[in-house]
């Protein structure tokens, strides 16, 4: 893997791409660049499964009287998340809410995952994407993550949840941080 020159800023050049793949082409004795996909999971919808050692392997959802979110629930109330790349940070996205079923939850739809600033408490309640809080996805198998707080003044701090209740915030140490299962998923639809 290397970078591309720095005089390579055009978008419209391939060697804008942040990082390449490079492969000798043996027969030809040429080297051939691949683009690397920096945001692999863009676009794509998941639910989030509590992997957390020694815990119940819940589901992230939250709650409808004031959209907190928590560990909690079983797969049938399970919040599908969509992730949405961050421009220009690799594996960094917004995480948008896709959860819709026809009841009074659906306000919850189409907004956008952040936290509060009184406790770091995490809620699916943001109707603005420059408000949602930018999370650094990090595998620690290939289909768990753990997602790292990336708002600015905030990037020392992981997403897990406490021990009463479950509720999530954006308060912990990497070595507390919730593994959550990725699992595909489609938006629930009333």
């Amino acid at each position: 893997i290397r970078r591309p020159p720095r005089s390579t800023l055009s978008s419209s050049s391939a060697a804008s791409d942040v990082y390449k793949r490079q492969i000798l082409d043996k027969k030809n004795n040429k080297s051939c660049f691949y683009p690397i996909n920096m945001h692999p999971l863009s676009g794509k919808i998941f639910l989030l499964q509590n992997q957390y050692p020694g815990y119940d392997y819940k589901f992230v959802s939250f709650r409808t009287e004031d959209l907190a979110m928590r560990a909690v629930y079983e797969h049938h109330d399970a919040m599908p998340v969509q992730f949405v790349a961050v421009e220009g940070k690799p594996n960094t996205y917004h995480l948008l809410n896709k959860y819709k079923d026809g009841s009074e939850a659906d306000r919850a739809y189409d907004q956008w995952i952040s936290f509060a600033n009184d406790g770091k408490w995490l809620y699916c309640r943001y109707p603005q994407k420059n408000d949602a809080m930018p999370v650094l996805i990090e595998h620690v198998e290939a289909d768990t993550i753990i997602l790292n707080n990336q708002w600015p003044g905030q990037e020392a701090f992981w997403i897990s949840f406490a021990d009463d209740g479950k509720w999530i915030r954006a308060t912990y140490q990497k070595n507390e941080a919730m593994p959550m299962k990725l699992i595909p998923a489609n938006p629930h639809v009333a």
